[in-house]
């Protein structure tokens, strides 16, 4: 069972750091909305929406990330068999 990893805002140390206990060796994080910003903390594998990237100007901070759209996004869930909203 795999797991996508949605976030939206901003994450405390704390909620960095649980995150990265419960990621499994086959989970994806998605980075959207004021999500993007927490980039730099996480260095799993991290797909974020280019679109939330460029309108937060932080698109050519995104090293080793993956951009993604929208249609995407939709292939990224169905990918997981679990999706977990972090707010």
């Amino acid at each position: 069972m795999t797991t996508l990893f949605h976030i939206t805002h901003l994450l405390t140390d704390t909620a960095l750091q649980s995150l990265a206990t419960q990621l499994g060796p086959n989970d994806e994080v998605l980075l959207a909305q004021d999500g993007i910003y927490n980039q730099l903390a996480l260095k799993q594998q991290v797909h974020y929406l280019a679109e939330d990237a460029t309108a937060r100007g932080v698109s050519n901070r995104l090293v080793n990330k993956t951009a993604i759209n929208y249609e995407q996004f939709v292939e990224l869930t169905l990918k997981h068999s679990r999706i977990i909203k972090w707010v």
